[in-house]
C-alpha cells in the first residue's frame, strides 16, 4: 500500500510543478487550487485511515463469492507477489513516460495533475473500504508453517484483503492514462495500443494477486470496478468540449488486451510456496524447493 501511495504522491507533484491555468485550447480543465486541495486531501486520507486499528483475531465465517472464493485460501506465491508488484508499477509509470517523452509542457502538467488526483482519489477510497471492512487475506487462513510466518511478519497488512488495491490502483491508472492520452493525440494506433497494453496489463496484475494469496476474486473484482469508475469519471469531469468516445479499433484493442493479459496472469508459471493445502487448485502444482 505505501509504494502505491506514493506512486501516486509522485505523479501528482509532477502535476504541480507546471503552470495549471485553464483555457479553451486545452483538452483538461482544471482549477489548480482546487485540483490541488483534492489530490493533496486525498493522500492526507489515506495516511489517516492507516491509523485506525486492524483486528488480528478477525476470521470471516464465509466468503463473498463461496465456493469461488474459498479454494483461494491455499494460493500462496511470493513471484506472484512480485510480479504483480512490477505490473502495477508499469502501469502507473507507462502513461507518464509516454506522454513525457518529448519533453514537458503545460499540457503535460495538466495531465500528470488529473491523473495524480485520479490515482489519489482511488487510493483513498480503497483505503476506506480496507480499514472498514478489515478482511482477512486468503493467506491468512493457509495451515502451512512459512505462510503463519509470513503472516506474522506482515502484522495489520494481513487483515486488510477488501477490495485489491493493486486492482483498483492498476485499473484507475489504466483508464485514467488511457482517457487522458487519447485525449490529446490524433494517432489512432498509439490510441488503440495504450488502450489494450494498460488494461492487460491491469487485469494480468489482478489475477496474480489471487494466485499469489493475497486476495480473493471478490476482492480484485470489486476493487477493478471501483478503480475503472474513478479512472473514468475523474478525467471526464475534467475534459473541455465533452466526455472522449473511444474508436472502434480502441474498443477491440480493449477487449483484446483484458484478455490477453487474462490468460498471462491466470496461466504464467509463478509456483506455489505453500505446502499446506489440502484442495490445492490445478494451478499450484509446483512446490517450494
Amino acid at each position: 500500500m505505501r509504494r502505491l501511495v506514493a506512486a501516486g504522491i509522485a505523479v501528482t507533484l509532477l502535476g504541480q510543478s507546471g503552470d495549471a491555468r485553464a483555457d479553451e485550447h486545452n483538452p483538461t480543465n482544471i482549477d489548480w487550487k482546487v485540483d490541488g486541495i483534492i489530490s493533496g486531501s486525498a493522500f492526507a486520507g489515506i495516511f489517516l485511515m492507516m491509523l485506525l486499528p486492524v483486528d488480528r483475531s478477525n476470521r470471516w465465517q464465509g466468503e463473498i463469492f463461496g465456493s469461488l472464493d474459498e479454494p483461494v485460501k491455499d494460493n500462496f506465491s511470493r513471484t506472484a507477489a512480485h510480479l504483480s508488484d512490477g505490473l502495477v508499477t508499469t502501469v502507473v509509470a507507462a502513461p507518464l513516460l509516454l506522454k513525457f517523452a518529448d519533453g514537458v509542457d503545460e499540457n503535460d502538467a495538466r495531465f500528470a495533475l488529473v491523473y495524480g488526483e485520479t490515482l489519489g482519489l482511488s487510493l483513498l477510497a480503497n483505503s476506506i473500504a480496507k480499514y472498514t471492512v478489515q478482511r482477512p487475506r486468503p493467506y491468512v487462513y493457509n495451515r502451512d508453517p512459512q505462510v503463519r510466518e509470513y503472516r506474522e511478519d506482515a502484522g495489520d497488512d494481513a487483515y486488510v484483503s477488501f477490495y485489491s488495491g493493486h486492482a483498483s490502483m492498476s485499473f484507475s491508472a489504466a483508464i485514467a492514462g488511457s482517457y487522458l492520452y487519447a485525449l490529446e493525440s490524433d494517432n489512432e494506433n498509439a490510441k488503440a495500443a495504450i488502450w489494450g497494453v494498460e488494461l492487460g496489463l491491469a487485469t494480468a496484475t489482478s489475477l496474480l494477486r489471487v494466485r499469489a494469496g493475497k486476495h480473493f476474486y471478490s476482492d480484485i473484482l470489486v476493487g477493478a470496478a471501483a478503480g475503472s469508475a474513478i479512472g473514468l469519471l475523474v478525467p471526464a469531469l475534467h475534459t473541455n468540449g465533452g466526455i472522449y468516445r473511444p474508436s472502434g479499433k480502441e474498443w477491440a484493442a480493449m477487449a483484446a488486451g483484458i484478455g490477453i493479459g487474462g490468460l498471462f496472469g491466470q496461466f504464467f508459471p509463478t509456483g506455489s510456496e505453500s505446502e499446506s493445502g489440502q484442495n490445492r487448485g490445478a494451478l499450484q502444482s509446483v512446490k517450494l524447493a
